[in-house]
Order: structure tokens, then C-alpha cells, then sequence
């Protein structure tokens, strides 16, 4: 992997786990009494550690050679994007 590459996946995972961790924190501390905040932050939260195992999965396709890897990856890349933001714009 580059090393700009890696940097942005090493910080977009940091900032996925810090949110992840404030949310949990949160959460634990207010409860039910801010439901819409949490919700926020979880799928933002969730985005970003979807969008860094999609960065670490290009980089495993990219190393191998068969079309085939590549066909599953932008299947799977497809049914995250589908199943991931249309029920969030509903």
C-alpha cells in the first residue's frame, strides 16, 4: 500500500474508532434522552469503518490477478451502497 494511502486509512480508522468510542460513552451516559444525536453519530460512525474496509479490500484486489476478485469487489462495493444509504434517505 502507498504510504499517502495507508496514512488516510490509518487516520480515517482512528477517527472511526474515536467517534465510535464518544458514541458508546454518550450513549452509556445519556440514554434515551438524545436518540436522534446517536443515531447521527453511529451511521457516521459506521460510514466511515465501511469506507475503511472498502480502501483495505481495493488494495487486497488490486495485488491479485483474476477478474474475478475484482467482479466480487464491485458487487460487494454495490450492495454496501445500496443497502447502506437507502435506508438512510428514506
Amino acid at each position: 500500500m502507498e504510504r499517502k494511502s495507508k496514512k488516510l486509512v490509518q487516520g480515517l480508522s482512528f477517527v472511526a474508532i474515536f467517534i465510535i468510542g464518544i458514541v458508546l460513552l454518550l450513549d452509556y451516559i445519556l440514554g434515551v434522552k438524545a436518540p436522534q444525536t446517536m443515531m447521527v453519530l453511529k451511521n457516521i460512525a459506521n460510514a466511515l469503518a465501511y469506507v475503511v474496509v472498502c480502501v483495505n479490500g481495493f488494495f487486497f484486489v488490486r495485488t491479485k490477478r483474476s477478474g474475478v476478485y475484482v467482479f466480487l469487489y464491485i458487487v460487494a462495493l454495490i450492495l454496501i451502497t445500496v443497502c447502506y444509504i437507502l435506508p438512510i434517505i428514506k
